[in-house]
């Protein structure tokens, strides 16, 4: 029984199970990173160009607005440039704040 230890424990310590973990992680990773960065970089579909338009037209926010006008004269629109877009209409619709009109002659 000690020579079958022995005799496992020399392969064991010959065989790098732990490089061959670590290498099937780095792996799955930058299989992930080749998966997303394809999908990033794919074309966006019909209902997204129009809704490319639709934040063309509107004046409530300026940035989005702007941003939406420079990816109209594209020829192909990708997936992370209009998801740059949807964040900066996300980030005006949170931070700006319509108020109602006040009566400067108002008392309050």
């Amino acid at each position: 029984m000690r020579k079958f230890k022995g005799h496992f424990q020399k392969l064991y310590s010959s065989f790098p199970v732990e490089n061959i973990l670590n290498s099937f992680i780095i792996g799955m990773i930058l299989i992930i990173l080749a998966v997303a960065t394809f999908a990033l970089l794919r074309p966006i579909n019909l209902e997204q160009s129009r809704l490319v338009t639709q934040y063309s037209k509107q004046a409530t926010f300026p940035k989005t607005q702007k941003i939406a006008k420079q990816l109209q004269h594209q020829d192909v629109i990708k997936k992370i440039e209009y998801l740059r877009l949807l964040r900066a209409y996300h980030f005006e619709n949170s931070h700006v704040k319509e108020y109602p009109a006040v009566d400067m002659a108002d008392p309050e």
